[in-house]
């Protein structure tokens, strides 16, 4: 229990979170320090944004409020699967090409859940 009001105590003193970023964030980076850790971290992919990313598309379901609002998420879906697949056919038939085989892959499953999102969207009881 002490520790805690300890805590509490230094936390009010300091502003919190925000106050303690505040006060470091103009000061140097230590010597040993790694710098730019996170922003590699970041860009590794093995990051929560990255793991995430494909699950947030193949989850966020087509607007379905009124008639008008389905057809656009449909359309806004199939168009975006038709550009991804052009994007890939022109680069994968350039000489040479300008794509490899494994981000032809990732941008097909981005097509693929587009177009399986657009089809959920559709009610064909």
């Amino acid at each position: 229990m002490g520790k805690s009001l300890l805590l509490t105590k230094r936390k009010r003193r300091s502003g919190g979170i925000d106050g303690l970023y505040r006060q470091a964030k103009d000061l140097p980076y230590r010597p040993e320090a790694l710098h730019g850790i996170y922003e590699a971290y970041l860009r590794s992919g093995h990051s929560l944004a990255a793991t995430e990313g494909p699950f947030r598309i193949r989850l966020k379901p087509v607007d379905t409020s009124s008639p008008r609002s389905t057809l656009n998420g449909f359309l806004d879906s199939v168009n975006r699967a038709y550009v991804l697949v052009q994007e890939v056919e022109t680069a994968l038939t350039a000489s040479p090409p300008t794509m490899t085989i494994e981000e032809a892959r990732k941008l097909e499953a981005e097509a693929v859940n587009l177009l399986q999102r657009a089809s959920a969207s559709l009610d064909l009881s």
